[in-house]
Formats: C-alpha cells, structure tokens, sequence
C-alpha cells in the first residue's frame, strides 16, 4: 500500500471515528433527561419534544413531584385508582397542604409559582375559576389570556418545579400548549394511523405513537377507536415493547371538581375519559383553559374547561 493510500485510510478511520462519536453523544445529548420516553414528536413550524413515561404526581407533605412509574398509572380516589398502596393512602380527595400521599389531577396553573392569583398552590381546590387568574399582570405585559407562556412560564409545573424521576431540576419539563396538542394528535402527517384507543392492565386510555414509528416485530396495534377501549388491549407484557419502540399512553385518570349539592370536592371520569390540561387559557373566557379531551369515541381539541377542575397534566422535554 503506497504512503499516500496509508494516508487516506487512516482518515477515513478518523473520519469514521468522529462521526461514530458524533452521533453517540446526539444520541446521550437526546437520552439524557431522565424520565423521558424514546419515541420523538415533532412540532408545527419545527422543534419536537418527548413525552414524560407517566402522569405528573405530587406529594403536598414532602414537597415531592414526580412522574408516574407506569404510563397506565392513575391515582383515582378512595382506592380505585391502581397505584394506590395497602391502605389506599394516595387519593385525590384528599387533597390538603399537608396531605403525605400522591395527588395527580392539578387546577390550572397551580404550580405553586406565586402568580398574583388568589390559588396556585398545587393542593388548591378552591371552587372560584377567578381564583386562579392573576388579574395584576395584565398591564404589565399584555399577556390577557394567562397562557403559561413568556412571562407567566412558571405556572407551568414542569417549568417551575424540579420532577424527581425527571431530571430533579426546574425548566426540564412543560406542557403543551393547545395548538401543539392539536398538531400531534389530529394536524402532523399521517396522524390518524398514529393513535388509538386502548387498554392496558385494566386501564383505559388513548395510544400516541411518534413521528417514525416501527412496529416491533410480534406487537399488534390498531389505530383509531373503532372498538372503543377495546380496540386495542395489552397486558403489561404485551405493551412493553411498544412502549420501548416510544409509544405514549394517556390514561383516563377523571377529574376532581366541587360539587355545590354535596357541599365537597368529588370525583368523575375516571375510566371514562381523559382530560390533559394545555399550557392556554382560553379565548373567550377568563374563567377557562383548554384542555385535550378524550373518550372511547371521540378526540375534543376544542374543549375548554374551568381553570378550577383538577386534570391530569402530562409533560413534554424539548429535543435539543
């Protein structure tokens, strides 16, 4: 082999090299954040974003957020949810500042960043929707609608708060805003063969699937709700693969609200529908914010809901 032939080979293998390395650390730059799922969503107008590997959970008496371990996760309320322990200790209706089980139905913007609204504690459960509007930042930055955006970013609980199985540090996380909702589920190429209705382990919910999706080999998936809830049903076992291949499941984890008849704060929805808090607040009220509403049948992304009702919040990380 002549000098100049060694040459050129030995740059290739430091070519090769580089670009092994390259890629690699895009991969781990991607990986990094713990708590992120693999499968990658992409954005109306650029960007994309992971999904959380469950719904967002709080602990009032340790100060604790976290995710979900389990994507069909739900808390529930005297003990019909399915993460609950022996004695049924985390539950939704028991909701209080010093509350030492997990919660996780949230009113709007209830971080607990100081917003200039009355409620913003996360164990708020104040029946009053103005509670929840921070009525003194409107003449200082024209942000009348109160999305958590900009300024009002840290009413957003993954921006404001660390998630101790998600990295455990602020600004990692947020939520979707409604018109990135409406783009991953109903708007990006070929979304209508990239969700579903489904049940897993008993839990009912809805199936994402990302961008790019490859079926692993052996797994079954149908898109669409053409046989409700059971359109598609998996064991842990069985959902397992897809979920390492990045499929998201959203459960119907229901909705706290207060009940004037009962005089209380009661439960609804559960198993029936999900209800996903967006980072907008709605157009035409300042009592509401939109929200991504599902049931067996139907996908609502023009739903909007009082900013008092307790709904599941379920993060994103952007890809870097």
């Amino acid at each position: 082999m002549s000098i100049t032939m060694k040459k050129t080979f030995r740059l290739l293998i430091v070519v090769s090299a580089v670009l092994v390395f390259c890629a690699q650390s895009m991969t781990a730059q991607n990986a990094q954040i713990e708590g992120a799922l693999p499968g990658v969503f992409s954005l109306k107008g650029g960007g994309s974003v992971r999904f959380s590997m469950g719904n967002l959970q709080y602990c009032a008496a340790t100060n604790v957020w976290r995710f979900c371990p389990r994507q069909y996760g739900v808390v529930g309320a005297e003990g019909n949810g399915n993460i609950g322990s022996a004695d049924n200790k985390s539950d939704n209706l028991r909701i209080s500042p010093s509350y030492d089980g997990w919660i996780d139905l949230f009113c709007w913007g209830t971080s607990g960043w100081a917003s200039g609204a009355k409620e913003y504690q996360p164990w708020s459960t104040s029946d009053e929707s103005l509670d929840y509007l921070p009525e003194d930042l409107a003449p200082k930055d024209g942000n009348f609608r109160y999305d958590m955006v900009g300024s009002f970013s840290q009413a957003d609980w993954g921006v404001h708060n660390p998630i101790q199985n998600g990295g455990n540090a602020p600004g990692l996380w947020r939520t979707l805003t409604f018109e990135e909702w409406q783009w991953i589920v109903l708007d990006r190429p070929n979304a209508t063969n990239l969700n579903g209705m489904a049940t897993i382990q008993g839990a009912r919910g809805m199936v994402l699937l990302p961008d790019d999706w490859e079926q692993p080999w052996g797994a079954s998936f149908e898109p669409g709700y053409g046989a409700g809830w059971d359109t598609n049903e998996y064991s842990y076992a069985e959902w397992k693969p897809l979920e390492d291949a990045g499929a998201v499941f959203l459960p119907c984890a229901g909705q706290r609200y207060y009940d004037s008849n009962l005089k209380r704060n009661v439960m609804s929805f559960l198993q029936e529908s999900g209800r996903y808090w967006t980072a907008s607040s709605s157009i035409n009220s300042r009592i509401n914010a939109y929200s991504f509403t599902f049931n067996s049948i139907i996908y609502e992304m023009y739903t909007y809901d009082l900013r008092s009702f307790g709904q599941s919040v379920r993060l994103v990380t952007d890809n870097k």
